[in-house]
């Protein structure tokens, strides 16, 4: 009697592997592809940059840094907040919003990137009606033309390269490597 009742649970003990393993495996390639799926694409990005709305990676922010430069010796000193996202096939975004000095616009940078190196550099100026206080996202209009001159490109990269040695750990391990 003992021994039958122990061949009927190491029978249902297998069974249960047997019916847990798939669904677990199952479960977990649907986590996967749910965190993968929800990096935009450089193509989704470029996209909606491009055409003149506001940038939606449907993610936060892997690091926001402040940079500050000078214009030109003894100029003013201009602001600007970086915001660094992760994207798909470890390519990463860094999206440069600077307010001129002016009260009513400024420019945004998009900089894609990977491993060090620049895939792709866009420049469009923004525009808000709101001369005192501060800007909410509802006051900011993106104009749709885009400068991807050889002159902006030269000044993103500079930019860049100014701004990375501020990346945290976890920047230069996703983007960097």
């Amino acid at each position: 009697m003992l021994e039958k009742q122990l061949k009927r649970r190491n029978v249902m003990d297998k069974f249960k592997k047997l019916i847990t393993l798939p669904i677990i495996t199952l479960l977990g390639f649907a986590c996967v592809n749910a965190s993968v799926s929800t990096k935009k694409t450089t193509n989704q990005i470029v996209n909606q940059f491009v055409s003149g709305v506001e940038i939606n990676t449907s993610s936060i922010p892997i690091q926001i840094l402040r940079d500050s430069f000078e214009t030109d010796p003894d100029g003013p000193v201009l602001n600007q907040t970086v915001k660094i996202f992760e994207l798909n096939n470890g390519e990463c975004l860094s999206l440069v919003t600077l307010y001129n000095e002016s009260g009513f616009g400024g420019y945004e940078d998009l900089v894609i990137f990977k491993e060090n190196r620049i895939l792709t550099s866009l420049q469009r100026t923004l525009f808000f009606s709101k001369e005192n206080g501060a800007v909410t996202k509802a006051d900011i209009r993106y104009d749709d033309s885009i400068d991807d001159s050889k002159e902006t490109k030269f000044i993103i990269n500079e930019d860049f390269n100014r701004y990375k040695h501020n990346f945290n750990s976890k920047v230069n391990s996703t983007c960097i490597k």
